[in-house]
């Protein structure tokens, strides 16, 4: 039995290994990954969770998947694992999670700055890439009057001159994310005043809809034993992994369709998680 049970067994990573993950949730200490042979649990795994994204990108589709997997026909099975959760099951705010969002911390240390962090989204070019998506950030620093220090965390650190010394009364635009995201400062002094760490933080919703895995697992599903392989009858869960192809089979709303896969792939990682264990 484990806290966040499905969860936990879903993503099958270690705690550490999320720890430095934005907004993760709680994975019990003691869970090891369970590691398998089975050539179509890889493949279901890899279809859901595609190879290429970060951790933030596994973590973000993580809980689109847990809270479709909490929708009133589906939830029931999801707590037979254990019914001991720490996140939140609202499935309204489902369509929020692919929102663009962007927070800016400014901490302004010793002398006084009077610069103002701004920021433009440009939703028409949102990146597509799956290798794009996932938590970026960048943070800020003083040089001098003209010059940014500019950390990123996939990309380094730089320097970038970015006053008109003409005078101005904001920065040159500084493309974060090209076609997408772009950072500016206004300058009420016309120079880059005072000494300041700015950290503008974003995370790009992967292009990778529940829509979209179901219909990569549906293609995959086309395999050789796979869909038998999903649905066979361990000895644990007999009566619900029957419910769960039921659902799958005879359900018209595609969501409920994707969580039945799911759910039955869980068990059949249960039952591994147990007879590697016994």
């Amino acid at each position: 039995m484990l806290v966040n049970h499905a969860r936990t067994i879903l993503l099958n990573r270690a705690a550490l290994e999320m720890a430095a993950v934005s907004d993760a949730e709680y994975i019990p200490p003691a869970f090891t990954p369970i590691r398998t042979d089975d050539q179509i649990l890889i493949g279901f795994k890899n279809t859901v969770f595609p190879a290429g994204i970060d951790l933030s990108t596994e973590n973000f589709i993580l809980t689109a998947l847990m809270k479709i997997l909490h929708a009133p026909e589906l939830e029931s099975y999801t707590l037979m694992f254990d019914d001991r959760v720490t996140y939140t099951t609202d499935l309204s705010n489902l369509s929020e999670l692919f929102d663009s969002r962007v927070s800016i911390d400014t901490t302004y240390q010793g002398a006084a700055s009077d610069i103002e962090p701004r920021y433009v989204i440009t939703e028409a070019g949102r990146p597509q890439a799956l290798g794009l998506a996932g938590e970026h950030v960048w943070t800020f620093t003083d040089v001098d009057a003209y010059t940014l220090g500019i950390n990123y965390s996939k990309g380094g650190k730089t320097e970038v001159q970015v006053v008109d010394r003409a005078g101005a009364n904001r920065t040159e635009d500084i493309p974060l994310v090209n076609g997408y995201l772009t950072a500016y400062f206004n300058l009420p002094s016309n120079t880059l005043t005072g000494t300041y760490r700015i950290v503008y933080r974003t995370h790009i919703p992967p292009a990778y809809t529940p829509v979209d895995i179901l219909t990569n697992l549906e293609r995959f599903l086309v395999k050789p034993l796979a869909l038998s392989t999903i649905f066979r009858d361990r000895g644990v869960y007999s009566t619900e992994l029957g419910e769960l192809k039921t659902i799958w089979l005879n359900s018209k709303e595609a969501p409920l369709k994707l969580g039945a896969l799911i759910l039955a792939y869980l068990v059949q990682m249960e039952w591994t998680r147990r007879t590697s264990t016994s």
